[in-house]
């Protein structure tokens, strides 16, 4: 997957803070789980966006374009839903075995930076969602479908003024870590003060 220069900026000044905080920091990437991983991320979520559809009172006063996510993930089945869930624990095995060799992964936030306003305005409604969400928020997506505690922490803006994230994820229940490790980041570099340009 591409990453930004901005982003990898990120996770790496992050890193040097984590050092500098005493923390050791090794560069060791996850096993996502490739295309595997990626479909379970994505059945899912059009699913439960055509779920969700279904269950409100007026679903023709959705956008159009989630209207058609809607109906795309109606052609998922339950059968195939059944399917993923049951390979659930193997996913989430694979990407856990990180937690063999460390307490907490560091990834940045977003893949890429966001796109220019109305960038999907003429899109379909896949090609939005392959565009606009799993390319740029790849990182947050498989630990969302993997259970894991995660943590998008900001760090600080790229060269176009545009804030940048990394985020920290933990080995299953041990949210005590993440928020310990969040609460260290906030204490050197505090965030509550910054606005965005123009305001």
């Amino acid at each position: 997957m591409r990453v930004g220069s901005a982003q990898r900026a990120a996770v790496a000044e992050a890193a040097d803070l984590l050092r500098h905080l005493g923390h050791t920091v090794i560069d060791r990437r996850p096993d996502y789980g490739g295309v595997r991983g990626s479909w379970s991320v994505t059945a899912r979520y059009l699913r439960g966006l055509h779920d969700d559809a279904g269950t409100m009172p007026h679903p023709e006063r959705l956008e159009a374009r989630t209207r058609r996510m809607a109906r795309a993930g109606g052609l998922i089945s339950d059968r195939q839903i059944d399917r993923l869930r049951r390979a659930e624990p193997e996913l989430a095995a694979r990407v856990n075995a990180i937690f063999d060799d460390v307490d907490v992964v560091l990834t940045p936030g977003t893949a890429t930076g966001p796109p220019p306003v109305g960038a999907y305005r003429q899109r379909g409604a896949l090609s939005t969602l392959n565009g606009a969400a799993l390319r740029r928020s790849p990182f947050v997506a498989i630990f969302n479908a993997t259970g894991q505690p995660a943590g998008v922490v900001p760090w600080g803006v790229d060269g176009d003024g545009l804030p940048r994230s990394v985020q920290l994820v933990e080995r299953p229940f041990d949210q005590a870590t993440l928020l310990a490790l969040s609460t260290q980041i906030e204490a050197e570099r505090p965030w509550a003060d910054h606005r965005p340009l123009g305001l």
